[in-house]
């Protein structure tokens, strides 16, 4: 977007002397005290010129929170408590980017008011898009950062502050806080877009380092358009590592950020830290190797040489691993983080980001020589090192562990398997390179690192060339969600909203409504009491009656606030109707979804905080209700979650459903009331059992637990990577099935002729007889075997090398017993078995080492003889089986092969 001069142009600029100048590097427009400054200020138009030169003796990330955080508090900001970096309240992105998304869409759009205006936060935030560029360029990109923002949100009816306040308070803060010399900040003009909200912007830097991003947001982005916002939003990025950097001014900023953490690392990846002036020399001019400057590593390292004049063996020997050093501290860090706000990784959404840093992390480790397990080492080393400021990761460590722990094994896994699935790919190729998009797929789809896939398709001279911002492609593949509305052919337009009689009383079936729109197949009323199919719980249904009519409702569609009620026929318009709904159904629905609230509850307090409903499904006879967990429960699990559910129905607890704002929801019960989804608008419908579980829900639901009723788990299955499937039956529904077992069991004791309370007994007594029969014909095959092999040893001796037999009622494994047995003792015969088993005919080859030499194969055989005798055969050159269905052809065939074999006698 092309924004006008004018923008930039403020009363703080002019007044205390700024000019406006442009870069003779990147072209861009900046403003700055120095008439005579040629570029921006920000790197790599400029090197780092303040590395070595310390400000703040002891500067840490802590300090650089504090500072900043104190010296808005102290211009009037209220200090916000950071959020998850985890995006609950978002359906558009999994992850918390930055600062302002924590108030993305609801109080930018204007649906609810900030927590305070204005405030200031420091925000963990987590962006994977720029994460190969992570360690190459001193700490300019990072996986996770702190975001300091203060914002300050501008109503039509209420000014706080704006451009000239902002730019203001940014300047004292560098110079009388930070101790900057004001001749050396540069106010770079520019535009940002992000989270659907746009604004001019200008970014600060000082030295060559950008510390802080002011944005002035007064657009909503609508597909391709910029729409001006109603309100004006300051919005305001400050990097307090970046901060941390700045004031110690050491080599990079991951000596600022982990102090002595490096040198632990280093010392146990036995990497030597580069000597100092080398490391500072490159760091200065390190702004230089970022990937999307559209080169390889190669490329940009080779300028890096150039720029430094530091050979590029040297650049290679003594800074590539460093860099590796520098990546493997920042995605620990990052782990922790992810997973101490309750991610479990997996194929999908967040899980599917924790899952790529963990298995980039584990890469480098692989890369630095580092043994088995090293990385939950250095994971619990980020959780003491941070504990402090972030409490949750101390909480949440045992299970963060456990997590890396499983997650190791499986990468271990998926690359043993995976070997073979390269190979089978690679040579299948027409052109023996392997493109991008292939390389991509094979991560995505099968977990397959590009470095495994390189290495595996090397063997077989076939050419792989990773993209060096390989992860990144993969991590915006998947940093957003992927929102979908279904399309609908029913007009609602200019209808009013419809009133929803559900709400008001859910124990109501019947009610009086007038037609406002119909047509075949569909009608409108102006108040319903049908639930709307939605939040994971079936519609209801029953009929409409007019006049001597009556028609059935098959479903209920809610599209925004009108409700459309499904039909089996047509409704005139215009005319009073009365509903009936199904109240067996109704009450089926309610007992279930208030069951799935209970269950919830009962399986976070059992398995931990970190299992988030992942999806749900209501209907009135059953229902299930996903969520993560990153392995299989113990049947005493599943016990305890049952048993602690039931108390609560025993309890009879009350089930309270009101509206309330937003914001008072948030701040009351904490993000947990969006586990089943961000609920749109201002007003939410929070769902509270007493003392138990509360959520933000649109549902139907009984007065107390005690009208549930038994609460019984069916089954509980891992229905992908990191999810599982908790499918159960509530009131009347669990009581039919506990019948239905019942009877099972009850017939399972007329076959086993005992009575209904031996059951187990008598059923462990015949397996344990099956047993013994399975071992007694064990014995027979070795008898079999026994008796026949002499036979075929006489034939042997007589010189036959084709040597057939013909069986009855013995199985493959039995015939493979006896092969073993013969070609054990005669290694130069081909042995052809061929066994009536019931209604078909076993075919079985075996061949001994001395017959192969020979040139004596069993597939070969076997597929001969099946193909003669309108059969199929398939396996080995040593053994290979088949079934035949005509015997005498099967027999000619064989009398056949050994003539041809004759010569060998």
């Amino acid at each position: 977007m092309i924004v006008s001069e004018e923008e930039y142009k403020l009363k703080f600029f002019t007044r205390r002397g700024f000019v406006r100048r442009k870069c003779k590097v990147c072209g861009s427009a900046f403003w700055t005290l120095d008439p005579n400054r040629e570029v921006c200020g920000d790197a790599p138009c400029q090197e780092y010129t303040f590395i070595g030169r310390e400000l703040k003796a002891g500067a840490d990330v802590s300090l650089a929170r504090r500072l900043f955080l104190e010296f808005f508090k102290s211009k009037g900001h209220e200090i916000i408590e950071p959020y998850p970096v985890v995006a609950r309240w978002r359906k558009d992105i999994y992850l918390t980017i930055a600062s302002i998304a924590v108030f993305q869409p609801f109080v930018t759009d204007g649906v609810i008011p900030p927590p305070a205006n204005p405030l200031v936060i420091s925000q963990p935030c987590i962006r994977l898009v720029d994460i190969d560029n992570v360690g190459l360029t001193a700490g300019r990109h990072l996986t996770i950062f702190e975001m300091g923002g203060h914002h300050a949100f501008n109503y039509p009816d209420k000014e706080v502050y704006w451009k000239e306040e902002t730019v203001k308070y940014c300047h004292e803060f560098l110079t009388n806080i930070i101790g900057v010399d004001e001749r050396t900040i540069t106010y770079k003009e520019d535009f940002w877009v992000g989270g659907g909200n746009a604004g001019p912007d200008v970014e600060v830097c000082v030295d060559g380092l950008e510390l802080a991003t002011l944005v002035f947001m007064c657009f909503k982005v609508e597909e391709d358009k910029y729409v001006p916002m109603p309100m004006r939003i300051v919005d305001t990025g400050y990097g307090i590592e970046r901060f941390a950097w700045f004031l110690t001014g050491k080599p990079t900023a991951f000596h600022a950020i982990y102090g002595d953490l490096i040198d632990k690392i280093c010392l146990e990846a036995n990497v030597r830290m580069p000597d100092h002036e080398l490391l500072v020399r490159v760091a200065r001019a390190s702004a230089l190797m970022r990937i999307e400057r559209g080169r390889t590593v190669d490329e940009l390292r080779r300028e890096l040489s150039s720029v430094t004049k530091i050979p590029l063996e040297v650049l290679e020997r003594e800074i590539a691993p460093i860099e590796k050093v520098f990546a493997l501290a920042d995605h620990a860090k990052c782990i922790a983080f992810m997973l101490a706000d309750g991610v479990v990784p997996s194929n999908v959404g967040e899980g599917y980001l924790a899952r790529l840093v963990i298995r980039r992390a584990l890469r480098l480790c692989n890369l630095l020589h580092l043994e088995e397990g090293y990385l939950r080492e250095l994971v619990k080393k980020q959780i003491e090192f941070w504990g402090k400021d972030y409490p949750k990761l101390l909480n949440m460590q045992k299970t963060i562990i456990e997590i890396l722990e499983l997650e190791e094994e499986k990468f271990k896994n998926t690359i043993n398997r995976g070997r073979s699935l390269i190979s089978k790919i690679i040579k299948s190729l027409k052109e023996k390179v392997i493109p991008t998009d292939m390389l991509l797929q094979l991560y995505d789809s099968h977990g397959l690192p590009p470095e495994i896939v390189r290495e595996e398709a090397g063997k077989l001279g076939v050419e792989v060339r990773i993209p060096d911002n390989f992860y990144g492609l993969v991590a915006q593949l998947h940093q957003s969600a992927k929102i979908s509305e279904a399309q609908l052919q029913y007009d609602v337009s200019d209808l009013p909203p419809i009133k929803t009689l559900y709400y008001d009383d859910q124990y109501r079936f019947t009610f009086d409504a007038q037609v406002l729109r119909s047509g075949e197949g569909f009608v409108i009323l102006d108040q319903t009491c049908f639930y709307p199919r939605g939040g994971g719980q079936e519609p209801d249904k029953g009929f409409i009656v007019f006049g001597n009519s009556k028609v059935e409702v098959l479903d209920v569609i809610k599209i925004g606030d009108v409700i459309v009620h499904v039909i089996k026929g047509k409704i005139p318009e215009k005319i009073h109707v009365k509903g009936e709904i199904d109240v067996e159904r109704r009450l089926g629905l309610m007992r279930h979804h208030s069951a799935t609230h209970v269950l919830l509850e009962a399986i976070r307090r059992v398995l931990g905080s970190h299992a988030w409903q992942a999806g749900a499904q209501k209907w009135p006879d059953r229902a299930h209700i996903d969520v993560t967990h990153y392995k299989q429960l113990s049947d005493d699990q599943i016990k305890l979650i049952e048993d602690m559910a039931n108390e609560i129905v025993f309890k009879n607890l009350p089930v309270k459903a009101c509206f309330i704002e937003r914001e008072k929801a948030e701040r009351t019960y904490g993000l947990e009331i969006y586990q089943g989804g961000v609920v749109p608008g201002r007003m939410v419908r929070i769902v509270e059992i007493e003392g138990w579980n509360t959520q933000a829900c649109g549902g139907t639901h009984v007065n107390s637990t005690g009208e549930i009723g038994l609460i019984k788990i069916i089954k509980v299955d891992r229905i992908q990577d990191g999810i599982l499937r908790f499918e159960f039956k509530a009131g009347k529904a669990a009581l039919d099935y506990t019948r239905e077992l019942e009877e099972k069991i009850r017939s399972t004791a007329q076959v086993l002729e005992c009575p209904l309370e031996q059951t187990p007994s008598a059923a462990s007594k015949l397996k344990l007889e099956i047993k013994q029969l399975r071992k007694e014909v064990e014995k027979l095959k070795d008898k079999v075997a026994e008796a026949i092999i002499p036979v075929i040893l006489e034939r042997r001796s007589k010189g036959e090398r084709l040597i057939d037999v013909e069986l009855s009622e013995i199985d493959y494994n039995g015939m493979i017993v006896l092969a073993e047995k013969t070609t054990k003792e005669a290694d130069d015969i081909a042995l052809v078995m061929l066994s009536k088993l019931k209604d078909k005919t076993l075919l079985l080859v075996a061949c001994g080492i001395k017959a192969l030499g020979m040139g004596l194969e069993a597939n070969r055989i076997a597929l001969e003889i099946a193909q003669a005798a309108n059969g199929k055969a398939g396996g080995k050159k040593e053994l290979a089986q088949g079934i035949i269905r005509d015997l005498d052809k099967a027999r000619n065939k064989v009398q056949e092969l050994k003539e041809k074999l004759s010569s060998y006698r």
